[in-house]
């Protein structure tokens, strides 16, 4: 939901920005596969 390293740090109680890189990475990662799957289907209706 773009939530930053340190926000998360914050809500989640964590002490070192690591934790919080792995869910953003992971998000990251869902965001771009969904955007990919759209531009895949774009091309494919075109």
């Amino acid at each position: 939901m773009g939530a930053t390293e340190y926000q998360l740090m914050s809500v989640m109680g964590w002490t070192k920005p690591d934790m919080a890189r792995v869910y953003i990475e992971k998000a990251n990662r869902g965001k771009m596969a969904a955007s990919a799957m759209r531009s895949i289907d774009k091309a494919q209706i075109n």
